[in-house]
């Protein structure tokens, strides 16, 4: 009986450990920084576009960085769901 009690008890244990490692490897990746991705995309650019000017892309990332550095929000501005 103490042997099953054992073998049971070595089960759950082994089932616990494979749902812990099983759960980090289905975590999902922490999100990359906006200015990691903006990085990627250049460079991505510059190699399968050579050719292409990026300066409207640089323009259009600086302008949205700039609107989006404040973290307060105007009153008069409103959640839309």
């Amino acid at each position: 009986m103490e042997n099953e009690v054992q073998e049971i008890t070595n089960r759950k244990t082994q089932e616990k450990i494979s749902d812990e490692n099983l759960r980090k490897i289905n975590a999902p990746e922490a999100p990359k920084p906006p200015e990691v991705i903006y990085g990627e995309l250049i460079e991505m650019l510059k190699e399968n576009r050579p050719e292409d000017d990026i300066a409207l892309v640089e323009k259009a990332y600086t302008l949205a960085k700039g609107a989006h550095s404040d973290p307060t929000r105007n009153v008069s501005q409103e959640n839309h769901i």
